[in-house]
């Protein structure tokens, strides 16, 4: 959906939203349910030995979401010669639908349909197809993306839009009984340890679970800037104790101070290339020091990066590695080993994909993907041919070798840069910073 909005801000794209009204009642079941006649009818004598017989699906049925799914899907891939839509579903996302002149984005029962600017009429061509023509579907067309999956959709001007969650932050606050409370800068001031010999966290003052959760999917959605405070918290959620909740507490302040942020995308200047770009960090054995020194658990490392488009931030990830590396090198090649899989998947079965089926002006400029990295050695490692491989590196298991030849020949499509640890982005994906560096990458990030 992020790359969608970013899509449709670069390329001047006309977009609209459906939602389905009482979707899982539409839809033909296989074979007759039926039914016990609910009171107060079944007390009349008329309806003594009767039953209902559904031949629609309705809510309760298991079979329900599918059954929806089903009669959706087959109304847009039908041809367009049987009364149909001719849509072809993604085989890397079924939730999305490309045609020539046009891309539909399902979730549930709310479609998300964009096209480009000259071909705007095709969205009431589409909504009445699934109105008539044998479909019949009870739909409301709710017109400009406004809100969707519970994110504000805001325009702040014609070439700067901002995602945002503000009701779903109130809900936070209000549920940590934060409504008083000063608001901190930064989401995170240490790591978390286990503090075993703390008392545990009584879950009356607010529900550790049921608030985490509500941070999740605001991390996920609109604020990558809590990604490593949220992910840290996460890993005590069985049994918190009092620094886990305090720790949860201090990202809750932090969102009073940025209650109306989020996600900044901006178009670009005509001719700059729209890129997919990463920036990828990681934390070598970052939880040696505030966890059992003796637990070879304790020495694992963090992951964190970052995917962009023009700039933007479309992906991004912030979790403890599988393995325990050996050197920092290590833990950053392994770090840029699992960053590659989204970045790959995102240009070649998504990006470029969506681009070349509704035929988008991408420049040969604009293929081309920059890997923003701070560990030298890990460059060399990933890039040299034949690799540059020493006592300390030669170890590193084959699963993380895989990616060396998308950085490599004449012509590569995706480059490996140095950068500053002081200028990188990922680095608020990996530690607590501090106000000022946490800042600098959050505006990196998030623009602001």
């Amino acid at each position: 959906v992020r790359l969608f909005h970013n899509l449709c801000m670069q390329h001047n794209l006309h977009t609209i939203q459906i939602d389905f009204n009482a979707a899982f009642l539409q839809s033909d079941l296989p074979s007759p349910l039926y039914l016990q006649v609910p009171p107060p009818y079944c007390n009349q004598p008329t309806f003594h030995g009767k039953c209902i017989e559904c031949t629609k699906s309705c809510y309760g049925d298991k079979r329900a979401s599918r059954l929806w799914w089903s009669t959706l899907s087959s109304a847009l891939i039908s041809p367009k010669a049987s009364g149909g839509l001719g849509f072809t579903s993604s085989p890397f996302d079924p939730a999305l639908f490309l045609r020539d002149d046009c891309m539909i984005i399902v979730y549930c029962d709310d479609l998300i349909i964009t096209t480009k600017e000259e071909n705007k009429h095709v969205t009431s061509e589409i909504t009445d197809t699934l109105t008539t023509q044998g479909f019949d579907f009870d739909r409301e067309d709710t017109g400009d993306i406004n809100t969707y999956l519970g994110i504000d959709i805001d325009p702040l001007d014609s070439n700067t839009l901002k995602l945002s969650q503000r009701r779903l932050i109130q809900r936070v606050i209000d549920a940590l009984n934060l409504e008083t409370a000063s608001a901190k800068p930064t989401p995170a001031a240490s790591i978390l340890g286990k503090c075993d010999d703390e008392p545990l966290f009584d879950n009356k003052q607010f529900n550790y679970r049921s608030v985490l959760g509500m941070m999740h999917y605001l991390t996920g959605n609109t604020r990558p800037d809590l990604a490593f405070a949220v992910s840290q918290a996460s890993r005590f959620q069985q049994n918190p104790r009092v620094s886990h909740a305090k720790a949860l507490k201090r990202i809750g302040r932090y969102l009073i101070h940025t209650k109306d942020a989020g996600t900044i995308i901006k178009k670009l200047p005509t001719g700059t290339p729209v890129t997919l770009d990463l920036a990828v960090d990681a934390d070598f054995a970052g939880l040696w020091n505030p966890l059992e020194a003796d637990d070879p658990a304790n020495c694992r490392s963090r992951t964190g990066f970052v995917i962009t488009l023009g700039g933007s931030p479309i992906l991004w990830y912030s979790k403890l590695q599988d393995c325990i590396s050996l050197n920092t090198m290590e833990s950053e090649y392994i770090a840029l080993s699992q960053a590659m899989k989204p970045l790959l998947h995102l240009r070649k079965n998504v990006y470029f994909s969506i681009a070349d089926t509704l035929s988008l002006p991408v420049s040969r400029e604009s293929r081309i993907s920059t890997i923003f990295e701070d560990n030298q050695a890990c460059i060399a490692l990933a890039s040299t041919d034949p690799p540059r491989l020493t006592p300390r590196s030669k170890h590193i298991a084959v699963r993380y070798h895989w990616f060396r030849s998308h950085l490599q020949g004449p012509n590569p499509e995706i480059k490996i840069q140095y950068i500053a640890s002081a200028a990188n982005p990922a680095d608020m994906f990996t530690k607590p910073l501090l106000k000022e560096a946490f800042e600098r990458c959050r505006h990196f990030t998030l623009g602001w």
